[in-house]
């Protein structure tokens, strides 16, 4: 008999556990017991298959290390979250082992874990040819010497949406690198690359490779980033020859003119009928939704760099309201 899963929120993520389970989570106030309630959260989830496992916020215990690792290496998880955990080195280069042979992991979440250079470049080397990740966060590792491994992980990882490099100390040579790169992957997406000083030469690099990408490449956050206002009508030229959809500047240095003419240009862009047009003909082909449901979707999804409507969004939106199986989960 098929246990009854319902969707219960923990310390502000969504699992999916057992009625009893749900009863036992009500009420609770403090914050021994909600960290119990998502550990016991994540068991159940584990137990009837729905594997997304979070290690979050905590110090990472020897028996949590081997679950993640087990998980890994039995292809049963699809998201693993360490968000805010430190990792050791010895910690980091068990998991990169285990990354190596994985095929099931489609979500990382290294946000903030107090990776260095050295870590960094043993996980993106064991990420290159990982077949089934779709998002990467690195965001506030101290990757100041890894420009050259994370654009070889770019370029030899063709099934990457999204990556999240902001806050990691990225230098002009090391954004070349991987700018340069950026051309290279026709399935990355979505780009953050927050709070970064970004030079003339990283700039001109970045604007190169938008202009290679047209079409590919859909969203960039360089919110907080430091770029001269001379380069920002480079950028902005840039963006209008790419087809890029939503790039994210706030913090920066743009002048009122710059900031109207960027928005006239994502404007456009959004508005490219070949862009458009793409997109609704993904929805009809996958899910044989008439073109009329296929537009309101597209109404209704933001366009900024949080909540971009990319393909995979727009995927998930066209099941969510798929009139054949209206309880098709997300």
């Amino acid at each position: 008999m098929k246990p009854n899963l319902t969707a219960v929120a923990t310390r502000h993520r969504t699992q999916f556990v057992g009625e009893p389970l749900k009863t036992k989570l009500g009420g609770m106030g403090s914050r021994r017991r909600r960290a119990d309630a998502r550990n016991a959260a994540t068991s159940e989830v584990q137990r009837h298959g729905l594997v997304r496992l979070d290690f979050s916020r905590r110090r990472l215990t020897p028996d949590e290390l081997a679950q993640a690792i087990d998980a890994l290496t039995t292809h049963h998880v699809h998201g693993l979250d360490f968000g805010a955990t430190q990792l050791d080195d010895d910690k980091v280069r068990r998991i990169a082992e285990a990354l190596l042979t994985n095929t099931s992991l489609t979500e990382l979440n290294l946000f903030n874990c107090g990776l260095d250079s050295k870590a960094v470049d043993l996980l993106a080397t064991a990420l290159r040819s990982h077949a089934t990740l779709r998002s990467l966060t690195l965001a506030c590792a101290n990757a100041a010497a890894s420009g050259e491994s994370l654009a070889a992980l770019v370029k030899a990882n063709g099934g990457l949406r999204s990556l999240d490099l902001s806050w990691s100390r990225l230098d002009g040579p090391a954004l070349c690198r991987l700018f340069n790169a950026l051309p290279e992957n026709t399935s990355l997406d979505r780009v953050r690359l927050r709070g970064l000083h970004i030079p003339t030469e990283a700039v001109f690099a970045l604007s190169t490779a938008l202009r290679r990408a047209a079409g590919s490449l859909l969203a960039l956050d360089l919110s907080g980033c430091t770029i001269d206002q001379g380069d920002a009508d480079r950028l902005i030229d840039a963006v209008a020859a790419s087809g890029l959809w939503a790039i994210e500047l706030v913090g920066t240095s743009l002048s009122e003119r710059q900031q109207a003419r960027l928005e006239n240009v994502l404007m456009t862009n959004r508005s490219r009928s070949s862009a458009t047009g793409s997109l609704l003909q993904c929805l009809r082909t996958d899910h044989h939704l008439p073109l009329d449901i296929c537009a309101e979707i597209m109404r209704h999804i933001p366009l900024d760099a949080e909540g971009l409507g990319t393909v995979r969004n727009l995927r998930a939106w066209a099941i969510a309201i798929d009139p054949v199986n209206p309880g098709s989960a997300v």
